[in-house]
């Protein structure tokens, strides 16, 4: 279970406030309970020209002077973020699971993609020849090339997401659930899309503890549009993206539109 951001703006600008400096950025939600920490890594993708990735394999709040370095740099339209508590359907061992190639944002030529919630049964997707693109160990990476195969096969994002909730659903257990969540957030073609889809909440939002665990949040302006997994502030113009529910944003004419869908809950 991890934490995630996205923001895509209308001109270059920069997201330390809600990485670095709210009450509750992203880095002050990673230990912000401390019995249920955002300790297994974390990664950073901005568009600087072309699209720039760092990754570390250690947990942010044990490096935070190199999380806000490269914050720091970050002068961008685009920017995604994720702190990762990590799954493990597989059952790996440590140092298998905590692999440099398992932290995420995972990259492909087309996407950029970070996701919060587990895959219960990886082994079992079925990803065709995508799955030999497959690199590490995460069940999140199987979701990223799930979400890939879909959307080359099927014309929109609302339907490609709809065939990868019906593979997910094939891959799990008579008696079990395919997944906790598929709560993501990913750029394709100069749009950014967020989506909200758990089963349960198992707690309550780590930092303000106002809101369930899964509920995301999005905070919409004219230039900017900023997805969180919860809240960096108490302001009350912070929406609630709701279960089900695909948010897509893009820019137009100097500004950022959007748009929400809701999709069918099996």
């Amino acid at each position: 279970m991890c934490r995630l951001f996205g923001m895509l703006s209308a001109k270059p600008c920069r997201p330390s406030n809600y990485l670095c400096t709210e009450k509750c950025s992203l880095l002050k939600q990673s230990n912000a309970a401390p019995s249920k920490p955002q300790a297994d890594g974390w990664g950073i993708a901005y568009h600087d020209g072309g699209m720039r990735v760092f990754k570390s394999a250690n947990a942010v709040f044990n490096e935070p002077e190199t999380f806000r370095k490269i914050v720091r740099e970050i002068d961008s339209t685009f920017v995604l973020a994720h702190l990762r508590r990590a799954s493990n359907p597989r059952k790996l061992p440590k140092d298998r699971l905590m692999a440099i190639e398992n932290i995420q944002p995972f990259v492909s030529q087309d996407l950029v993609f970070a996701h919060n919630g587990t895959v219960n049964r990886p082994n079992a997707v079925d990803l065709g020849d995508y799955r030999s693109q497959v690199a590490g160990d995460n069940d999140s990476e199987v979701l990223f090339w799930l979400l890939e195969k879909c959307l080359a096969e099927e014309s929109n994002v609302k339907d490609a997401i709809i065939s990868m909730e019906r593979a997910l659903d094939k891959s799990a257990a008579k008696d079990g659930k395919p997944f906790t969540a598929v709560n993501m957030i990913f750029h394709r073609d100069n749009e950014l899309h967020a989506y909200c889809r758990y089963q349960s909440h198992p707690r309550k939002s780590l930092c303000l503890g106002d809101r369930g665990y899964y509920a995301m949040c999005f905070m919409p302006a004219m230039e900017r549009l900023v997805v969180m997994s919860e809240p960096p502030n108490p302001d009350k113009g912070w929406r609630t993206l709701e279960n089900g529910e695909l948010l897509t944003a893009r820019v137009e004419s100097g500004k950022v539109i959007f748009e929400i869908q809701s999709l069918p809950i099996r």
